[in-house]
């Protein structure tokens, strides 16, 4: 079921003006701005809170190609990412293969969760990259080795280093 909502929202996504308040607002006006002027074009009070986080990265790239139409589901993969990331974080704590599997399900299922998916917000992508930096954490407590345990806390920084670069909210659970 959880394939087929998926599969209804993704064709939905592409045949639809692209949504999302945080992209459609105040994270690409500016870099779509500077893409029609050729210039940085940088002027005093115009630039607070209007720059692309790590999360626009990508739909900034699509509007300069001028694929706008497909910018809403630039999420798509990282709502993949974020039951992939559940599932391995309940594997980690020793949970079975079904029980995460459902842990997984329930996570994809919550409407928020769907609906981000598939549009410009960039809180699916900053939970995605600190849940990632979470896991990592708890691998690095498990693994045998010092050199994979560094590799893992480096993983792990730099996961909630693109969480934090999403939005100021997830100051707080970086640094938790």
């Amino acid at each position: 079921m959880i394939v087929g909502l998926y599969v209804l929202f993704f064709v939905e996504a592409i045949t639809r003006y692209p949504t999302g308040y945080d992209g459609l607002h105040y994270h690409l006006p500016q870099a779509v701005h500077w893409m029609q002027t050729g210039s940085l074009d940088l002027m005093l009070g115009q630039m607070h809170r209007s720059l692309p986080d790590n999360a626009m990265l990508l739909p900034t790239l699509l509007s300069f190609a001028g694929l706008e139409k497909i910018i809403t589901v630039f999420n798509a993969p990282n709502g993949v990412l974020l039951g992939a990331t559940i599932w391995g974080l309940c594997r980690a704590v020793r949970l079975g293969p079904a029980a995460s599997s459902v842990a997984a399900c329930i996570a994809l299922s919550v409407p928020v969760v769907v609906f981000q998916t598939f549009s410009s917000y960039v809180d699916l992508y900053a939970t995605a990259a600190w849940l990632l930096s979470l896991l990592a954490l708890v691998w690095a407590c498990r693994v045998e080795t010092r050199r994979q345990q560094l590799g893992l806390i480096v993983l792990a920084g730099l996961a909630g280093g693109v969480a934090l670069g999403c939005k100021t909210t997830y100051l707080v659970l970086v640094f938790s």
